[in-house]
């Protein structure tokens, strides 16, 4: 049975220390829209590593890729759905194919990559984790040109119950696992 995780949106910032950190606490990576030198970090640290292209937007892709590595190598452990995107910019000048790549991405993301992994993972009968990561700065309000962003995950930007001066249950577990507010290792 593998240990591996999938970690979308990889190739930098926060994705790439996620993936880092999980390497580092033992489990084989799945580095999603990497380099071929992020699967070289991942291996150096004494675990495996590979690297799936494909856009979490484009739902069969999505399956395709995902089902054929699964059938492949077995259900993962875990995913971190961490890829998003946002198109900075005043809400009236925003264009509906700009509004409409952050929704795909962002919203139809989730459903895309976690449809096709979630019943391996559950068949394993084992333990797994899914973390939906949604960074924002925790230091301020989200700032003019971000509704977009904002939509298209409405329930990680501070609102609902538990949530305290913008920042979310995610926020405070990835501090407590040695992460500072911008996805750097500390």
């Amino acid at each position: 049975m593998t240990e591996s995780v999938l970690v979308t949106g990889s190739s930098r910032g926060i994705g790439r220390a996620i993936a880092l950190r999980l390497a580092q606490a033992g489990h084989d990576i799945v580095l999603h829209r990497a380099l071929p030198c992020r699967a070289a970090e991942v291996e150096a640290l004494g675990r495996k590593a590979r690297v799936l292209q494909f856009d979490v937007a484009d739902r069969a892709a999505c399956k395709q890729i995902l089902e054929a590595d699964v059938e492949r190598h077995g259900a993962y452990y875990g995913v971190v759905l961490n890829a998003g995107l946002t198109r900075d910019g005043a809400f009236p000048a925003l264009s509906e194919d700009d509004w409409d790549v952050v929704m795909r991405t962002n919203l139809d993301g989730f459903y895309n990559v976690l449809h096709p992994v979630m019943m391996p993972m559950i068949r394993r009968r084992a333990a797994g984790r899914i973390v939906h990561y949604f960074g924002f700065r925790l230091d301020r309000q989200p700032w003019p040109g971000q509704l977009q962003r904002l939509q298209s995950r409405p329930d990680r930007c501070g609102q609902g119950p538990g949530h305290r001066a913008g920042q979310t249950q995610d926020h405070r577990q990835l501090r407590r696992t040695g992460f500072d507010r911008h996805g750097h290792a500390r």
